[in-house]
Order: C-alpha cells, then structure tokens, then sequence
C-alpha cells in the first residue's frame, strides 16, 4: 500500500481500490456540484461543522464517480434508502464508502470489489493514549467491516482489512470483500479546490 499522493487523475479506471482523503473546509464552495437531495441532507445537521463534513464528502464522491463514468456531478443518482449508499444511474460495476471525522473526509472507491471504510478521532474512547488506541484501531475496523457490508457486521473472514493513513490525530481502516486488494491513497484535496465555485 502507497502513502497519500497528490495531482492524481481521478477520471482513470480503478486498478483495485483507491482511497481519497479531503477536508471540509471551503465546502460552501461546492454547493453547486450536488444535487438538491444531497443539499437537503447536509441542512438537517445542526452544527455548520457537520453540515461543511456532509458536503464535502458528497462532493468528493460525485465527483470521483462522474470522472469515471462521464456524466456531471449533480446528475448522478444515488441510492441511499437500502442501507449502504449505492450507486443506481447511470449503471456501472463500482462500489463507494465514506466516512468522515474532524477534518478528515474519506471517500473509498472500486470498480473491483466492494469496500467499506471508517475514520475516527483520536482521544475519545479513552484517556490513556496507548489503550485509546487499540480501542479506536478496533473501533474503526469493525466500522468498516459494517460500512462493507452495507447492514451488519459482514464478519471478518468474509473480507479483508487494511490500516490507513489519515491525517495525525485519526485513524482509519478499509475493509474490501474477499482476499486482499490493492489500495492506493490520494490527496483529494486539489480535486475540491479545483471544482470549487466552478459547474
């Protein structure tokens, strides 16, 4: 597994399976790539924080979705009424998770295998440093493994599971279904500020 890149062209086919780190600031920026459904989500949150962390990650994921399968952001339909948010036009063989925590958007994405991912803060489960740890390590394993299978835990013999590298303070993990795939991580931040504020 690479470490974050940068500058990357998210319109290429998936190998296996990348993984794309963003932060919410500047979210008021991408308004104009969602659609009004995705809109209306994000307003529910109370807190603006919340609400720039919804956005954002909406934005990341369209937007890696419509570089692959040609069509604009806000056009794509997603399906968000069975459990794991799928894709449901245009129709394509791609499998997508996000997560998001603090300043930290996830967004997972294969044409491959299916995939769940899972970030969290840490400093929450516990206030020794070495046992909060291991506690969010597990937490956020367990995460993914649920966000893989979309309703409840799928169990770890039916999939894979890899650490990854958020940003200092998180951690993070990506669960794919069956052996072993190939995981990439890329800085999606350039993707955000070059779409931001522009159809």
């Amino acid at each position: 597994m690479s470490g974050p890149a940068s500058g990357d062209d998210p319109a290429r086919r998936c190998a296996e399976c990348e993984v794309w780190w963003a932060r919410p600031a500047g979210a008021g920026r991408l308004l104009h790539l969602l659609p009004a459904a995705d809109l209306e989500r994000a307003g529910r949150f109370w807190l603006q924080a919340d609400r720039d962390r919804s956005v954002a990650a909406a934005a990341l994921t369209r937007l890696l979705l419509a570089g692959r399968l040609g069509v604009g952001p806000a056009e794509l339909v997603i399906d968000r009424t069975r459990g794991k948010p799928r894709l449901s036009w245009p129709a394509a063989a791609v499998d997508f998770s996000v997560s998001h925590a603090g300043d930290q958007v996830a967004v997972a994405i294969s044409e491959v295998t299916a995939v769940g991912i899972d970030v969290e803060r840490l400093g929450r489960l516990s206030a020794d440093p070495a046992q909060d740890a291991a506690l969010t390590r597990r937490w956020v394993r367990q995460e993914a493994i649920v966000k893989l299978a979309g309703t409840a835990p799928a169990g770890a013999a039916a999939c894979t599971l890899a650490d990854l590298h958020p940003a200092r303070g998180y951690l993070a993990a990506l669960a794919v279904r069956g052996a072993g795939a190939g995981v990439t991580e890329h800085d999606g931040n350039t993707l955000l500020t070059e779409r931001a504020g522009r159809a």
